[in-house]
């Protein structure tokens, strides 16, 4: 049997020169060969191996793996050639890189539509400013999907991590409360609670969010892990205190505007003014003033309700433009403006009362001028006990109450002037 028996009569030429070029190289790698066993002989040495694509007498084709050996054979040196048939071996690997290829096609595919779900779940998350959790209660560890970063006012990448790096977040007067919804939830076994809370971003902000957590169990009913989601309720927070509190000056308007009716003596009305917006405005505290044009331009105390009466005699009240007249009554007293301290602890304005203010647990405080015509008659001031309690809305709706009882306060003096005429 020849080349020309196993081969395609177009595939003879090349396959004849690859031949003549192997036996060189098997002379080269002969004369190696020997040098490198010490023989004189290549006896025993194996030469070459391949693999190559034959045709049987029938023509079909066939894989053959070929070894080429020296040996000797009758005193002689010789070839062994020795010819495997790895057709079967050769399908089954073609098979094996097909289904690779298929599978790694497969993952690829899946990999990308994970990863299309994905970027459209983060892109709904940040547009409806909420954050997907998973917090694992053996280990801790928490897994954050969403606006993390802006969520807790920190650099772009943020994560938490764990549960302790999350309640350090939390407000310091919501963190029990939240721990025993979520306390409460795993003891009751894959139970589900909600809770809404403060976080505290690094710059001293504040922002609300609602949280709804599931507890999760295994197999045999202990608790694993919470899954949930937190949204940024800031602005309905935001949006329900204007609310809250439009509805309560509105309500102080008009008890006031009852009385207005049917009171007949001054102090009676300024009395009823200030019980109104503490019982009904649920203020802290509420005192009318009126403006004294002596020497020190001092502040007459003239009706009060709340837990202060007694420190008014001794606050140095002036509306002068003095240290001591430089608080929200004075100013409001002497520029016929409505007058604001959002942050009693903080506002310089309020330095000379602080500490009293605070004792009384005062965080804000808002001085209305009574103002008649082009003279100020004095100034109703209400102190709350939250800052930044008086938004515009607030502060607009008090003005008119602080009129209101303007026109109550000259229309009882033009009645008793009358009478007296």
């Amino acid at each position: 049997m020849t080349v020309r028996d196993i081969r395609q009569p177009e595939e003879i030429p090349p396959v004849l020169a690859a031949i003549r070029a192997q036996h060189r190289l098997l002379r080269r790698g002969m004369a190696k060969a020997r040098r490198a066993h010490g023989q004189k002989s290549g006896a025993g040495i194996a030469l070459a191996a391949g693999e190559w694509r034959h045709v049987k007498r029938d023509g079909t084709g066939f894989d053959a793996s070929i070894t080429i050996s020296s040996i000797q054979y009758e005193g002689r040196e010789a070839r062994l050639v020795m010819v495997t048939d790895v057709t079967a071996r050769k399908q089954a690997d073609e098979s094996l890189r097909n289904l690779t290829a298929e599978l790694e096609r497969r993952v690829g595919e899946r990999t990308a539509a994970a990863r299309e779900t994905m970027e459209r779940l983060q892109a709904t998350l940040v547009a409806a400013n909420v954050v997907a959790w998973e917090l694992d209660l053996a280990s801790g560890r928490l897994l954050e999907t969403g606006p993390v970063a802006t969520f807790f006012g920190k650099p772009e990448g943020f994560l938490h991590g764990d549960d302790a790096s999350f309640f350090e977040s939390i407000h310091p007067d919501d963190r029990a409360g939240v721990r025993t919804h979520v306390e409460r939830a795993i003891q009751r076994g894959c139970g589900s609670y909600a809770v809404e809370f403060r976080v505290v971003h690094p710059d001293g902000g504040i922002r609300w969010v609602a949280t709804t957590g599931q507890v999760e169990c295994d197999a045999a009913g202990r608790p694993v892990r919470l899954r949930g989601i937190s949204q940024d309720i800031t602005g309905r927070k935001q949006a329900e205190s204007v609310l809250a509190k439009t509805h309560r000056a509105l309500r102080v308007l008009t008890e006031c505007g009852h009385e207005l009716l049917r009171l007949s003596s001054e102090q009676d009305l300024l009395d009823t003014a200030c019980r109104i917006a503490v019982d009904v405005g649920g203020y802290q505290m509420a005192w009318v003033g009126y403006a004294e044009n002596d020497a020190r331009k001092s502040i007459r105390p003239m009706a009060l309700v709340g837990s202060a009466k007694d420190d008014l005699s001794r606050m140095h009240l002036t509306w002068a433009d003095t240290k001591f007249g430089c608080g929200p009554t004075g100013e409001a007293i002497r520029t016929g403006q409505p007058c604001r301290c959002q942050d009693i602890a903080k506002d310089l304005m309020y330095a000379p009362w602080r500490a009293d203010a605070l004792k009384h647990g005062y965080a804000s405080a808002l001085a209305l001028p009574l103002m008649s015509e082009q003279e100020c008659l004095g100034a109703l001031t209400i102190c709350a006990a939250h800052r930044e309690a008086f938004d515009e809305v607030e502060v607009s709706l008090l003005q008119q109450l602080a009129n209101d009882l303007t026109v109550g306060i000259m229309s009882i003096r033009a009645r008793a002037q009358r009478t007296v005429l």
